[in-house]
């Protein structure tokens, strides 16, 4: 059996690109709240 490097194993890369879309999705909401109420 081939021994494949961590970040090659295609779930760990799903789970980085889910990780990576919620952070952003995290802050888009963070900055819109912030714009919304005012506090630029």
């Amino acid at each position: 059996m081939e021994r494949r490097k961590w970040f090659m194993n295609p779930e760990m890369l799903i789970a980085l690109t889910a990780l990576f879309v919620g952070i952003v999705t995290a802050g888009i909401s963070v900055y819109s709240a912030h714009i919304d109420l005012g506090f630029c």
